[in-house]
Formats: structure tokens, sequence, C-alpha cells
């Protein structure tokens, strides 16, 4: 789970991965798996939020196929929808995250992603 946020740090969702390892988190490597994105704003005023409405429309796309990667710094996701719709994650290993959508290898960030350890760990 990827907790997402808007600009301002405010909660706006989850990106929910199924079919990674374990430890892709911690381990250097490429993988292939499926997400899903929830829109679950904690302020309703944030349903109107640009960022939401774009997670919003990735939640009602379905099940996305994902490309991840870890190089030991940054954990990095590209999420495809069923139509094409790309949207990118990353993760570095001390500071917040980022997310937004992805265009022909533009990058348009929406808002923060925020990188969750195993407290077991």
């Amino acid at each position: 789970m990827i907790p997402l946020q808007n600009l301002n740090e405010e909660h706006i969702g989850f990106l929910l991965h199924a079919g990674l390892p374990d430890d892709f988190a911690s381990a250097l490597g490429q993988w292939k798996g499926d997400c899903v994105f929830m829109a679950l704003p904690n302020q309703t005023e944030l349903f109107d939020d640009s960022a939401f409405r774009v997670l919003a429309k990735h939640k009602d796309a379905g099940e996305h196929r994902i490309v991840v990667s870890n190089d030991g710094f940054t954990i990095s996701v590209v999420a495809t929808a069923p139509n094409g719709a790309q949207l990118f994650v990353r993760l570095p290993d001390s500071t917040l995250g980022a997310w937004g959508k992805l265009d022909d290898a533009t990058e348009t960030q929406m808002g923060h992603a925020v990188r969750v350890t195993n407290q077991n760990d």
C-alpha cells in the first residue's frame, strides 16, 4: 500500500499493489504486478481537488498493470490503466515521494507519495 497526498500533503487515497514480492521495497530489481487506486480523502472539501479527480478517474478505470523498480535509493512505479493512461509514483528512501500523470514520458506531479516502512523489520 502506498498512501497518496495532494500537493498540500493532504491524504487523498492509496495505491494498492498485488503480485509483487514481499521484499520489493528493500530488494534491488524490477517486477511486474497489478494495482488498483483507492480515492479516499480524509476531508470532504478534497473531492474538488484536481489531484483527487485524477486519482478518482484511475480508480474508476479498474485494475492497472504496474512495473516497479528499486535501485536502492528510489522505488519507481509506472501504472498503466486498461485505456493506456499512466500514473507514476516515485518513493525516495529519505524524502517525501511524488506521484502524478505520465504522458509520452512527460511527468506532471499531482501530489506526494508516502513510503510506508514495515515496523516489524
